[in-house]
Protein backbone atom coordinates (compact mmCIF):
# COMPACT_ATOMS: atom_id res chain seq x y z
CA UNK A 1 0.00 0.00 0.00
CA UNK A 2 2.79 2.23 0.95
CA UNK A 3 4.57 1.64 -2.12
CA UNK A 4 1.45 2.27 -4.57
CA UNK A 5 1.14 5.83 -2.58
CA UNK A 6 4.51 6.92 -2.74
CA UNK A 7 4.87 5.78 -6.34
CA UNK A 8 1.98 8.03 -7.42
CA UNK A 9 2.89 10.74 -5.13
CA UNK A 10 6.27 10.77 -7.24
CA UNK A 11 4.77 10.33 -10.64
CA UNK A 12 2.92 14.23 -9.74
CA UNK A 13 6.21 15.37 -8.80
CA UNK A 14 5.40 15.68 -4.99
CA UNK A 15 8.24 13.92 -3.55
CA UNK A 16 11.81 13.35 -3.98
CA UNK A 17 13.77 9.55 -4.25
CA UNK A 18 14.83 10.07 -0.75
CA UNK A 19 11.31 11.23 -0.01
CA UNK A 20 9.88 7.79 -1.55
CA UNK A 21 12.99 5.96 0.53
CA UNK A 22 11.93 7.37 3.62
CA UNK A 23 7.79 6.92 2.93
CA UNK A 24 8.78 3.21 2.75
CA UNK A 25 10.43 2.86 5.91
CA UNK A 26 8.09 5.11 7.91
CA UNK A 27 4.53 5.68 8.19
CA UNK A 28 2.79 8.43 6.85
CA UNK A 29 2.64 11.41 8.84
CA UNK A 30 -0.54 13.06 9.65
CA UNK A 31 0.39 16.33 7.04
CA UNK A 32 1.02 14.12 4.03
CA UNK A 33 -2.51 12.29 4.76
CA UNK A 34 -4.17 15.56 5.09
CA UNK A 35 -2.85 16.53 2.10
CA UNK A 36 -4.55 13.17 0.22
CA UNK A 37 -7.82 12.63 2.01
CA UNK A 38 -9.30 15.35 -0.04
CA UNK A 39 -9.22 14.12 -3.37
CA UNK A 40 -9.24 10.54 -2.06
CA UNK A 41 -13.00 11.71 -0.20
CA UNK A 42 -13.77 12.98 -4.09
CA UNK A 43 -12.96 9.63 -5.84
CA UNK A 44 -15.07 7.64 -3.17
CA UNK A 45 -17.93 10.11 -3.54
CA UNK A 46 -18.08 9.69 -7.24
CA UNK A 47 -17.67 6.01 -7.41
CA UNK A 48 -20.83 5.56 -4.98
CA UNK A 49 -22.60 8.52 -6.60
CA UNK A 50 -22.02 6.16 -9.61
CA UNK A 51 -23.48 2.95 -8.04
CA UNK A 52 -26.67 5.13 -6.86
CA UNK A 53 -27.23 6.68 -10.25
CA UNK A 54 -26.10 3.26 -12.29
CA UNK A 55 -29.16 1.54 -10.19
CA UNK A 56 -31.50 4.68 -10.95
CA UNK A 57 -31.04 4.10 -14.83
CA UNK A 58 -31.22 0.37 -14.49
CA UNK A 59 -34.74 0.96 -13.24
CA UNK A 60 -35.94 3.66 -15.76
CA UNK A 61 -34.46 1.81 -18.54
CA UNK A 62 -36.03 -1.60 -18.08
CA UNK A 63 -39.90 0.63 -17.90
CA UNK A 64 -38.69 2.61 -21.07
CA UNK A 65 -37.83 -0.54 -23.04
CA UNK A 66 -41.12 -1.64 -21.90
CA UNK A 67 -43.31 1.54 -22.49
CA UNK A 68 -42.13 2.06 -26.07
CA UNK A 69 -42.29 -1.23 -27.13
CA UNK A 70 -43.89 -2.00 -30.28
CA UNK A 71 -47.64 -3.41 -29.18
CA UNK A 72 -49.24 -5.97 -31.64
CA UNK A 73 -53.07 -5.69 -31.68
CA UNK A 74 -54.99 -8.26 -30.14
CA UNK A 75 -54.71 -9.57 -26.27
CA UNK A 76 -54.55 -12.34 -24.43
CA UNK A 77 -57.34 -12.20 -21.80
CA UNK A 78 -58.42 -14.44 -18.79
CA UNK A 79 -62.10 -15.49 -19.35
CA UNK A 80 -64.56 -17.78 -17.42
CA UNK A 81 -65.30 -21.52 -18.48
CA UNK A 82 -65.86 -23.59 -16.31
CA UNK A 83 -64.86 -21.50 -13.24
CA UNK A 84 -63.38 -17.98 -12.80
CA UNK A 85 -60.71 -17.09 -14.62
CA UNK A 86 -59.96 -20.69 -15.90
CA UNK A 87 -59.12 -20.50 -19.33
CA UNK A 88 -56.89 -18.01 -21.37
CA UNK A 89 -58.37 -16.11 -24.85
CA UNK A 90 -56.04 -15.53 -27.40
CA UNK A 91 -56.33 -13.49 -29.72
CA UNK A 92 -53.33 -11.25 -31.43
CA UNK A 93 -52.65 -10.01 -34.88
CA UNK A 94 -49.68 -9.07 -37.14
CA UNK A 95 -46.77 -11.69 -35.91
CA UNK A 96 -43.93 -11.89 -38.26
CA UNK A 97 -45.20 -14.90 -40.77
CA UNK A 98 -42.18 -17.36 -40.25
CA UNK A 99 -41.20 -20.41 -42.10
CA UNK A 100 -41.52 -23.79 -43.11
CA UNK A 101 -40.15 -26.00 -39.81
CA UNK A 102 -41.08 -23.56 -37.25
CA UNK A 103 -44.27 -22.36 -35.19
CA UNK A 104 -45.57 -20.02 -32.42
CA UNK A 105 -46.28 -21.79 -29.46
CA UNK A 106 -47.75 -20.21 -26.15
CA UNK A 107 -46.64 -20.07 -22.72
CA UNK A 108 -48.28 -18.72 -18.93
CA UNK A 109 -45.31 -17.73 -16.76
CA UNK A 110 -45.89 -18.00 -13.35
CA UNK A 111 -43.81 -15.87 -10.42
CA UNK A 112 -41.15 -19.01 -9.81
CA UNK A 113 -40.39 -18.98 -13.87
CA UNK A 114 -42.65 -22.47 -14.17
CA UNK A 115 -43.92 -22.29 -17.49
CA UNK A 116 -47.47 -23.56 -18.88
CA UNK A 117 -48.42 -24.52 -22.74
CA UNK A 118 -51.55 -22.93 -23.57
CA UNK A 119 -51.22 -24.07 -27.18
CA UNK A 120 -49.60 -24.34 -31.17
CA UNK A 121 -50.75 -21.43 -32.68
CA UNK A 122 -49.40 -22.05 -36.00
CA UNK A 123 -47.21 -19.62 -38.13
CA UNK A 124 -48.80 -16.47 -37.99
CA UNK A 125 -49.44 -13.58 -38.79
CA UNK A 126 -52.19 -14.13 -36.82
CA UNK A 127 -52.20 -16.07 -33.60
CA UNK A 128 -55.93 -17.20 -31.82
CA UNK A 129 -56.93 -20.19 -29.61
CA UNK A 130 -58.66 -20.75 -26.33
CA UNK A 131 -56.48 -22.50 -23.48
CA UNK A 132 -58.97 -24.16 -20.54
CA UNK A 133 -57.39 -25.15 -17.37
CA UNK A 134 -58.33 -29.37 -17.40
CA UNK A 135 -58.01 -28.63 -13.29
CA UNK A 136 -60.22 -25.33 -13.60
CA UNK A 137 -57.54 -23.53 -12.01
CA UNK A 138 -57.86 -19.75 -11.75
CA UNK A 139 -54.75 -18.92 -13.98
CA UNK A 140 -55.23 -15.10 -13.71
CA UNK A 141 -54.52 -15.89 -9.51
CA UNK A 142 -51.50 -17.77 -11.03
CA UNK A 143 -49.72 -16.45 -13.84
CA UNK A 144 -48.49 -13.03 -14.88
CA UNK A 145 -46.75 -13.76 -17.64
CA UNK A 146 -47.18 -14.29 -21.35
CA UNK A 147 -44.80 -15.93 -23.81
CA UNK A 148 -44.51 -16.97 -27.36
CA UNK A 149 -41.95 -18.87 -28.92
CA UNK A 150 -40.56 -19.85 -32.29
CA UNK A 151 -40.75 -23.70 -31.66
CA UNK A 152 -39.17 -26.20 -34.65
CA UNK A 153 -42.11 -28.00 -36.55
CA UNK A 154 -42.49 -30.58 -35.70
CA UNK A 155 -41.12 -30.19 -32.19
CA UNK A 156 -39.44 -34.00 -30.87
CA UNK A 157 -39.36 -31.92 -26.99
CA UNK A 158 -42.42 -30.70 -24.65
CA UNK A 159 -40.21 -27.97 -22.96
CA UNK A 160 -39.73 -24.45 -24.82
CA UNK A 161 -37.14 -23.64 -27.26
CA UNK A 162 -36.09 -20.43 -25.21
CA UNK A 163 -36.63 -18.73 -28.15
CA UNK A 164 -39.07 -15.46 -27.33
CA UNK A 165 -40.62 -13.88 -30.33
CA UNK A 166 -43.26 -11.84 -28.23
CA UNK A 167 -44.94 -11.15 -24.48
CA UNK A 168 -46.12 -9.43 -21.77
CA UNK A 169 -47.00 -9.33 -18.02
CA UNK A 170 -49.37 -7.90 -15.92
CA UNK A 171 -47.67 -5.45 -14.23
CA UNK A 172 -47.34 -4.60 -10.70
CA UNK A 173 -49.60 -2.09 -10.11
CA UNK A 174 -52.21 -4.06 -11.21
CA UNK A 175 -51.68 -7.84 -10.15
CA UNK A 176 -51.30 -6.68 -6.14
CA UNK A 177 -54.95 -5.04 -6.35
CA UNK A 178 -56.31 -7.51 -9.39
CA UNK A 179 -57.39 -10.34 -7.11
CA UNK A 180 -59.70 -7.60 -4.88
CA UNK A 181 -61.29 -6.40 -7.81
CA UNK A 182 -62.54 -9.49 -9.60
CA UNK A 183 -63.66 -10.92 -6.44
CA UNK A 184 -66.01 -7.87 -5.67
CA UNK A 185 -66.65 -7.85 -9.57
CA UNK A 186 -68.19 -11.39 -8.86
CA UNK A 187 -70.00 -10.67 -6.59
CA UNK A 188 -71.66 -7.97 -7.90
CA UNK A 189 -72.76 -10.37 -10.80
CA UNK A 190 -73.58 -13.21 -8.61
CA UNK A 191 -76.11 -10.67 -6.73
CA UNK A 192 -77.42 -9.13 -10.20
CA UNK A 193 -77.93 -13.28 -10.82
CA UNK A 194 -80.18 -13.18 -7.56
CA UNK A 195 -82.10 -10.50 -8.87
CA UNK A 196 -83.04 -11.65 -12.20
CA UNK A 197 -84.32 -14.99 -10.59
CA UNK A 198 -86.46 -13.03 -7.88
CA UNK A 199 -87.57 -10.52 -11.07
CA UNK A 200 -88.52 -14.15 -12.77
CA UNK A 201 -90.62 -15.46 -10.66
CA UNK A 202 -92.50 -11.90 -9.60
CA UNK A 203 -93.30 -11.53 -13.80
CA UNK A 204 -94.59 -15.71 -13.40
CA UNK A 205 -96.40 -15.56 -10.10
CA UNK A 206 -100.41 -15.77 -10.61
CA UNK A 207 -101.76 -13.22 -7.55
CA UNK A 208 -100.85 -9.72 -6.78
CA UNK A 209 -99.47 -11.57 -3.20
CA UNK A 210 -96.60 -13.71 -4.54
CA UNK A 211 -96.11 -10.92 -7.59
CA UNK A 212 -95.19 -8.05 -4.93
CA UNK A 213 -93.49 -10.52 -3.10
CA UNK A 214 -90.73 -11.20 -5.74
CA UNK A 215 -90.89 -7.15 -6.28
CA UNK A 216 -89.94 -6.46 -2.81
CA UNK A 217 -87.14 -9.35 -2.62
CA UNK A 218 -85.81 -7.11 -6.04
CA UNK A 219 -85.69 -4.14 -4.25
CA UNK A 220 -83.79 -5.75 -1.19
CA UNK A 221 -81.07 -6.87 -2.94
CA UNK A 222 -80.84 -3.72 -4.66
CA UNK A 223 -78.89 -1.74 -2.44
CA UNK A 224 -75.95 -4.38 -1.56
CA UNK A 225 -75.57 -4.68 -5.59
CA UNK A 226 -75.22 -0.95 -5.87
CA UNK A 227 -72.30 -1.09 -3.23
CA UNK A 228 -70.46 -3.80 -4.86
CA UNK A 229 -70.17 -1.82 -7.94
CA UNK A 230 -69.39 1.33 -6.40
CA UNK A 231 -66.43 -0.65 -5.01
CA UNK A 232 -65.48 -1.89 -8.20
CA UNK A 233 -65.70 1.67 -9.16
CA UNK A 234 -63.06 2.62 -6.31
CA UNK A 235 -61.16 0.06 -6.85
CA UNK A 236 -60.67 0.59 -10.68
CA UNK A 237 -60.05 4.18 -10.47
CA UNK A 238 -56.68 3.43 -7.74
CA UNK A 239 -55.88 1.46 -10.17
CA UNK A 240 -55.93 3.81 -12.98
CA UNK A 241 -54.60 6.15 -10.56
CA UNK A 242 -50.95 4.02 -10.26
CA UNK A 243 -51.05 3.53 -14.13
CA UNK A 244 -48.19 5.69 -14.34
CA UNK A 245 -49.35 7.22 -17.32
CA UNK A 246 -50.03 3.63 -18.96
CA UNK A 247 -52.90 4.56 -21.73
CA UNK A 248 -54.02 0.97 -22.44
CA UNK A 249 -53.96 -0.08 -18.36
CA UNK A 250 -55.82 3.48 -17.97
CA UNK A 251 -58.20 2.82 -20.63
CA UNK A 252 -59.08 -0.39 -19.53
CA UNK A 253 -59.88 1.25 -16.20
CA UNK A 254 -61.64 3.59 -17.46
CA UNK A 255 -64.00 1.20 -18.98
CA UNK A 256 -64.60 -0.80 -15.71
CA UNK A 257 -65.82 2.70 -14.06
CA UNK A 258 -68.23 3.45 -16.79
CA UNK A 259 -69.64 0.04 -16.34
CA UNK A 260 -70.43 -0.01 -12.92
CA UNK A 261 -72.26 3.31 -13.59
CA UNK A 262 -73.85 1.84 -16.14
CA UNK A 263 -74.68 -1.11 -13.99
CA UNK A 264 -75.90 1.48 -11.17
CA UNK A 265 -78.29 3.03 -13.33
CA UNK A 266 -80.09 0.05 -14.47
CA UNK A 267 -80.47 -1.09 -11.07
CA UNK A 268 -81.71 2.05 -9.89
CA UNK A 269 -84.00 1.81 -13.18
CA UNK A 270 -85.14 -1.74 -11.58
CA UNK A 271 -85.59 -0.38 -8.26
CA UNK A 272 -88.02 1.98 -9.77
CA UNK A 273 -90.39 -0.75 -11.65
CA UNK A 274 -90.61 -3.05 -8.69
CA UNK A 275 -91.39 0.19 -6.25
CA UNK A 276 -94.33 0.61 -9.05
CA UNK A 277 -95.32 -3.36 -8.38
CA UNK A 278 -95.29 -2.48 -4.85
CA UNK A 279 -97.55 0.21 -5.50
CA UNK A 280 -100.59 -1.30 -6.93
CA UNK A 281 -103.63 -2.37 -5.20
CA UNK A 282 -105.41 -4.76 -7.25
CA UNK A 283 -104.11 -7.31 -10.52
CA UNK A 284 -104.55 -6.27 -13.73
CA UNK A 285 -103.01 -4.58 -16.75
CA UNK A 286 -101.11 -2.01 -15.33
CA UNK A 287 -99.36 -4.57 -13.16
CA UNK A 288 -98.76 -6.59 -15.76
CA UNK A 289 -97.02 -4.12 -17.64
CA UNK A 290 -94.91 -3.40 -14.54
CA UNK A 291 -93.45 -6.93 -14.59
CA UNK A 292 -92.65 -7.21 -18.03
CA UNK A 293 -90.45 -4.20 -17.39
CA UNK A 294 -89.47 -5.39 -14.18
CA UNK A 295 -88.72 -8.73 -15.80
CA UNK A 296 -87.04 -7.03 -18.86
CA UNK A 297 -84.47 -4.39 -16.66
CA UNK A 298 -83.48 -7.48 -14.63
CA UNK A 299 -82.02 -9.20 -17.50
CA UNK A 300 -80.38 -5.96 -18.75
CA UNK A 301 -79.35 -5.75 -15.10
CA UNK A 302 -77.17 -8.80 -15.69
CA UNK A 303 -76.65 -8.81 -19.83
CA UNK A 304 -76.26 -4.73 -20.64
CA UNK A 305 -78.45 -2.94 -22.80
CA UNK A 306 -78.61 -2.21 -26.40
CA UNK A 307 -78.03 2.14 -26.11
CA UNK A 308 -77.25 2.41 -29.70
CA UNK A 309 -79.69 0.22 -31.52
CA UNK A 310 -77.40 -1.56 -33.73
CA UNK A 311 -78.56 -5.10 -32.70
CA UNK A 312 -75.68 -5.85 -30.21
CA UNK A 313 -74.18 -5.55 -26.96
CA UNK A 314 -70.97 -4.26 -27.37
CA UNK A 315 -68.16 -4.29 -24.45
CA UNK A 316 -68.52 -0.29 -23.97
CA UNK A 317 -69.00 1.05 -20.58
CA UNK A 318 -72.34 2.60 -21.27
CA UNK A 319 -74.02 -0.84 -22.19
CA UNK A 320 -72.62 -2.96 -19.73
CA UNK A 321 -74.55 -5.48 -16.84
CA UNK A 322 -73.52 -6.70 -14.04
CA UNK A 323 -71.62 -9.55 -16.36
CA UNK A 324 -69.82 -6.74 -18.44
CA UNK A 325 -68.78 -4.73 -15.34
CA UNK A 326 -66.93 -8.58 -15.06
CA UNK A 327 -65.34 -9.40 -17.96
CA UNK A 328 -64.01 -5.82 -17.79
CA UNK A 329 -62.53 -6.50 -14.37
CA UNK A 330 -60.80 -8.72 -16.38
CA UNK A 331 -59.95 -6.78 -19.52
CA UNK A 332 -57.63 -4.74 -17.13
CA UNK A 333 -55.17 -8.23 -16.54
CA UNK A 334 -55.26 -8.64 -20.40
CA UNK A 335 -52.07 -8.69 -21.86
CA UNK A 336 -50.81 -6.73 -25.03
CA UNK A 337 -47.94 -8.55 -26.53
CA UNK A 338 -44.80 -6.40 -27.90
CA UNK A 339 -41.96 -7.78 -29.57
CA UNK A 340 -39.11 -8.98 -27.73
CA UNK A 341 -38.84 -10.50 -24.28
CA UNK A 342 -40.60 -9.01 -20.85
CA UNK A 343 -39.31 -10.05 -17.36
CA UNK A 344 -39.32 -13.65 -17.26
CA UNK A 345 -41.50 -13.83 -13.63
CA UNK A 346 -43.30 -10.67 -14.12
CA UNK A 347 -42.59 -7.22 -13.08
CA UNK A 348 -42.88 -8.04 -9.20
CA UNK A 349 -39.94 -10.03 -8.87
CA UNK A 350 -38.01 -7.67 -11.18
CA UNK A 351 -38.42 -5.13 -8.90
CA UNK A 352 -37.55 -6.80 -5.68
CA UNK A 353 -34.43 -7.33 -7.77
CA UNK A 354 -33.46 -4.04 -8.43
CA UNK A 355 -34.76 -2.70 -5.29
CA UNK A 356 -32.19 -4.72 -3.74
CA UNK A 357 -29.56 -3.84 -5.84
CA UNK A 358 -30.42 0.11 -4.85
CA UNK A 359 -30.19 -1.26 -1.21
CA UNK A 360 -26.91 -2.14 -1.58
CA UNK A 361 -25.30 0.73 -3.10
CA UNK A 362 -27.02 2.95 -0.20
CA UNK A 363 -25.31 0.32 2.25
CA UNK A 364 -21.81 1.11 -0.15
CA UNK A 365 -21.91 4.46 0.08
CA UNK A 366 -22.83 5.16 3.87
CA UNK A 367 -20.06 2.53 4.86
CA UNK A 368 -17.71 3.81 2.47
CA UNK A 369 -18.72 7.51 3.32
CA UNK A 370 -17.67 6.20 7.46
CA UNK A 371 -14.41 4.38 6.50
CA UNK A 372 -13.06 7.78 5.07
CA UNK A 373 -14.34 10.30 7.61
CA UNK A 374 -12.55 8.64 10.00
CA UNK A 375 -9.08 10.38 11.03
CA UNK A 376 -6.10 7.89 10.58
CA UNK A 377 -4.09 6.77 13.32
CA UNK A 378 -0.30 7.59 12.99
CA UNK A 379 2.45 5.95 14.49
CA UNK A 380 5.96 6.59 13.77
CA UNK A 381 8.49 3.59 13.96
Amino acid sequence: MYYNAVASSKILGVFSDADCFALNTLSFTRSIVDRRRIPMRRKVFLSFAGVLLLSMLTTVSVFADHGTATVLDGSAKFRDANAQSDSLVVDIQGLTVLSTGSKYQGWLVDEAGTKLNVGVFGVGPDLSGTYVSPTKSDLLADYKTFLVTIEPSPDPESADSGNVAYGDYIQSQVSDALPSLITTASQARAQANAIQTSANTAEAANTLVAQQSGAQAVMDAIGALKAKAENVSVQAADIKANAAGDAPLSDAADLVIASASSTIALADKLNANASRVLGATSSGIAVDLELDNLKATAAQLVSGVDNDGNGTIGNVGSENGAAGLYTSAQDIGAMQVVIGTPPATGDPMLMTFLWTALVLGIVMMVSGALLFSRKPRLTIA
